[in-house]
């Protein structure tokens, strides 16, 4: 193999294309013409970074759009963030609040007119403080000549925030119009996976991977795909270290002994839950 197949950092190349992957796509690039907000949930390394990413890669040439990792911004500091994104002129920005957000306005009312869409994508939205939250729904609620100016897609683990935040926060929560919640995979879905992604880092021959060795990831990964990446890489370097010409049961069991805990067969389910998570954060 000429690359590494399960290298977690963001490549489009390893984009696995699941059915709900290609539906919710194809049903994004669909609404960006129209203002609204779309909301994608799951849980963690799920699937929902790879849609928002996918979506970014497929939105037209003449796109006006954004892509955002939610952080612990406060108002102003997203929106001058927002200004640098949609281009809004600098001087502009170094004005209060409500200047910048006009001045913003504008600019998304003008590509608007001209047949631009619109675009913002915000990762990790549990992330962001209840003030943020409000100002995305005020961003949300931008019109020109009666028409949303501006297509929202969210993307985070639910909808805790949005009901524990102050009524600003959950008219956002109101105003999503398509939700969808990424599955987690069969193990027959992570079999066809991690064969796609061994095919496009180069391998040609056989799978190096027993039956039992795909049914241990389905198992401890539950279905995650971040979760599949992490356990799978390393039980391919111990394999290699070792001279093992295939990947075991046993091989993957004594890897996810290694990530995740002397007794991770035994351990309660969302105690290894958070094990895993924790892993794969530091990966």
């Amino acid at each position: 193999m000429s690359r590494a197949p399960f290298d977690v950092r963001p490549d489009s190349q390893f984009h696995y294309k699941t059915p709900w992957l290609e539906e919710s796509l194809d049903d994004l690039i669909g609404q960006v013409q129209d203002g609204g907000v779309s909301l994608i949930t799951g849980r963690s390394g799920s699937g929902k970074t790879t849609l928002c990413r996918m979506l970014m890669e497929a939105l037209p040439a003449e796109s006006n759009a954004a892509f955002i990792t939610g952080h612990y911004l406060s108002p102003i500091a997203l929106l001058d963030l927002l200004c640098e994104k949609f281009m809004v002129p600098r001087p502009q920005v170094s004005a209060g609040l409500r200047t910048c957000l006009a001045s913003l306005g504008s600019v998304l009312a003008r590509a608007k007119v001209a047949g631009r869409p619109n675009v913002l994508v915000v990762d990790d939205i549990e992330r962001f403080r209840a003030d943020t939250l409000q100002l995305v729904g005020l961003l949300g609620s931008m019109e020109v000549d009666g028409e949303m100016t501006l297509r929202i897609v969210l993307a985070g683990q639910g909808g805790r925030r949005f009901l524990a935040a102050p009524s600003g926060a959950r008219r956002l929560h109101a105003k999503v119009e398509a939700r969808y919640v990424a599955p987690d995979l069969s193990e027959s879905e992570v079999r066809r996976y991690v064969m796609f992604r061994m095919r496009t880092a180069g391998l040609e021959g056989p799978m190096p991977f027993e039956q039992g060795a795909i049914r241990e990831i389905a198992k401890f990964s539950g279905g995650r795909i971040r979760r599949v990446n992490l356990l799978t890489d390393s039980a391919l370097q111990a394999g290699y270290a070792n001279r093992e010409v295939m990947v075991t049961e046993e091989s993957v069991s004594r890897a996810a002994t290694r990530l995740f805990g002397q007794f991770a067969r035994y351990t309660p389910k969302w105690l290894l839950n958070w094990r895993i998570d924790a892993a794969a954060s530091r990966s």
